[in-house]
């Protein structure tokens, strides 16, 4: 399928816009500083510098894809919309109250989140629908009109509504969605019944308003994009990477926006599966590591899981429940304000803290020569000799040494007494210590033992701390993928168009009604026609169906696949079957209840055709540099290879600096490196005599 085809695919991240174009000639990647004022010019710019050495137009791509991190901006920096929120008369402060706990006992001085529509923006109105869908009170027409000055006079620029129950029956919602495009026809309108038709109204009220929060941030963005590609002569589908692994139309991003929560590190994960799926590695740690965050994922038999449940902007950054809660298909990892530009600093104890601040990409790390004067973690690197400063994406940005030196001086190396090298050591060391940390907890988390896990590193920075935090964690293999500077961009060309549908069905599984999974299918099955319709393909979607059961009386449930043959026994040996593998016994005369039936339909729509990456820089001919090794706290001299000159058998030893246009991989001593016969490097550490 699509075999010839031209295909650009971006991911515009916090500090970094990446770029690749898939030709018939391979892939062709580019990095620039992200502007964020207007993403759309940097990608425009990108684009253009490929297809211009490539002797193409913008009218001659056949796919445009496309990942972004503005979702998560505008939540975690609070510059969303400013939102109302309508619900049920008495449920006004279920978004304050959350779960009626303390995410933290102990904390005295506890910070809960605080909830993006405020209280002077929470209106209510006095109807009610059952727990069963039926209506107790109508929705009162008169209380509605009397709210329309209300939201004028507030200035609020999105709407969310969630009702009490809507999930069964949403008949009262989209009332009050007809009812206020006629009065206030420009005010954008989110319904929990169709962003999140499940139970449990703070989780869906929550996920309706952080969906009405960002939908005029993305919608104005996707529209300027749109218009800009156009101008320029695109005329292919654009396509947009969400957060649970799978690509949409626009139409869809902008209609659920919340879906691009984590639409960037979804590609990274979809790219982990592919190269785990090559080099036959049924347990697989991922690490994703950029300008601004490093993200961990765990793939099991090639997949990484895709979670329903997920907080963004929490306090505190490690601690479940601090978060504001969004109900969408996500997939599951976890992110450290760790990456490239983390900003490193001394505290009141003369200890290094590294992050989670960012220097980003204005003014970017002190050795950008942009203005930055704090010492990042791309400073401590180039002075620990891992990259070439005349070198550093591809070219386009010149590091400065001095700078790095001036910035880790004045505020680490002379506040603990230490000199610029032990003080750069430190931060990477810090930071290190940090992600390795951070994998080992999500691993005990999943049951997981590291070591016997192969681990995937791609990002701009990744390269050149993942052998470091293999030693930490115990990994004895390390793959760096072909374009790992541009990884997660790579992986929006390997991603499926995807849907994933939830239908709330509480009720006895005794009693259930199995043609609530044919509603589910059919609904997700029409999305994906359509979306299909506008790339141009035609294909059987694969098709894949889960139910949430548990037993009555219990607060949460337990996932089940659904077997090929749809029935209540079925069902119920499949449930207990599963929870007996979780919790080791069952309830006898305990009645199972119905939560939920889930469905992802699928279609996959990646090339075929073998995908080298084209890098034209540097010298086939070996150098030597000096390179710090973090055991001996020593610079050693080390081998520096061009990526492009290593050939399929080749093995080198370590020390070894692998370099590239978009970045360079570390092999400290102790790790053997070689080219896989996909084309991927790879470092297996050495057994100790």
């Amino acid at each position: 399928m699509m075999q010839d085809q031209l295909r650009v695919s971006v991911d515009v991240g916090g500090t970094f816009t990446d770029i690749v174009v898939e030709s018939t000639d391979g892939i062709s990647g580019y990095k620039l500083l992200t502007d964020h004022a207007a993403p759309e010019q940097g990608i425009v710019e990108g684009v253009a510098r490929l297809l211009s050495k490539l002797g193409k137009s913008f009218a001659d791509i056949d796919l445009f894809l496309h990942g972004t991190t503005l979702a998560t901006n505008a939540v975690l920096e609070r510059k969303g919309a400013k939102i109302g929120f309508l619900t049920t008369a008495g449920f006004r402060d279920v978004l304050e109250i959350g779960y009626e706990n303390r995410h933290n006992p102990m904390d005295l001085n506890l910070t809960k989140p605080v909830p993006i529509a405020t209280r002077e923006r929470r209106f209510t109105l006095t109807e009610r629908i059952a727990a069963d869908g039926t209506i107790l009170k109508p929705l009162d027409t008169d209380e509605l009109e009397a709210l329309v000055p209300q939201i004028a006079a507030g200035a609020i620029e999105s709407l969310a509504i969630g009702f009490l129950h809507s999930y069964l029956n949403p008949v009262h919602e989209r009332f009050a969605q007809n009812f206020f495009a006629s009065r206030l026809p420009d005010l954008p309108v989110s319904l929990s019944s169709e962003i999140c038709p499940e139970i449990r109204e703070y989780e869906r009220f929550s996920t309706v308003c952080l969906n009405a929060y960002v939908k005029p941030v993305i919608t104005n963005y996707l529209s300027r994009l749109g218009r800009h590609l156009a101008g320029l002569g695109l005329r292919c589908p654009i396509l947009i990477m969400a957060s649970s692994g799978g690509l949409i139309p626009v139409s869809h991003a902008i209609d659920a926006p919340i879906q691009l929560i984590e639409s960037g590190p979804a590609g990274g994960a979809v790219l982990a599966s592919k190269i785990s799926a090559e080099i036959g590695a049924s347990h697989v740690m991922s690490f994703d590591m950029g300008g601004t965050t490093a993200k961990i994922c765990f793939l099991e038999d090639g997949q990484p899981n895709v979670t329903r449940l997920f907080e963004v902007d929490r306090t505190e950054r490690f601690m479940p429940g601090s978060g504001l809660p969004l109900r969408a298909p996500v997939v599951e990892l976890v992110e450290i304000g760790a990456g490239g530009g983390s900003i490193a600093r001394v505290d009141a104890m003369k200890r290094i803290i590294v992050g989670p601040e960012s220097a980003g990409s204005s003014p970017g790390p002190a050795c950008y020569g942009l203005g930055g004067v704090a010492p990042t973690i791309t400073d401590a690197d180039l002075l620990l000799g891992k990259i070439d400063g005349e070198r550093f994406a591809g070219g386009e940005i010149q590091l400065s040494r001095s700078h790095s030196s001036d910035a880790v001086q004045e505020h680490i190396a002379t506040k603990q007494g230490v000199s610029n090298i032990e003080a750069a050591f430190g931060i990477t060391e810090i930071v290190d210590e940090t992600m390795s940390n951070a994998a080992r907890a999500h691993a005990a988390e999943l049951g997981r033992d590291l070591s016997s896990h192969t681990m995937i590193a791609f990002g701009g920075a990744a390269p050149l701390h993942a052998a470091r935090i293999a030693q930490k964690l115990g990994i004895k293999r390390l793959v760096i993928p072909t374009a790992a500077g541009v990884g997660s961009a790579v992986g929006f060309l390997h991603a499926p168009v995807a849907f994933d549908v939830a239908v709330s069905t509480p009720g006895l599984l005794s009693a259930f009604d199995p043609s609530r999974v044919s509603e589910a299918e059919d609904i997700a099955e029409d999305r994906i026609r359509s979306a299909l319709l506008e790339v141009g393909v035609n294909e059987e979607a694969n098709k894949r169906a889960f139910m949430d059961l548990r037993y009555i009386g219990q607060g949460h449930e337990v996932e089940i696949e659904l077997p090929e043959t749809l029935n209540r026994q079925e069902l119920k040996r499949a449930f207990e079957k599963r929870y007996k593998d979780l919790f080791g016994r069952l309830l006898p005369n305990t009645e199972i209840e119905v939560v939920s039936v889930r469905v992802r339909v699928s279609v996959d729509i990646s090339s075929r055709k073998k995908q080298g990456f084209k890098s034209s820089s540097g010298s086939a001919e070996p150098e030597i540099s000096e390179l710090f090794d973090a055991n001996s706290e020593t610079f050693q001299p080390a081998k520096v290879l061009e990526r492009s000159a290593i050939k399929v058998g080749d093995v080198a030893a370590g020390p070894a600096l692998v370099r590239e246009d978009q970045t360079t991989t570390v092999a400290p001593r102790g790790f053997d490196l070689s080219i896989l016969a996909g084309g991927h490097l790879m470092l297996t550490a050495r057994e100790e005599k």
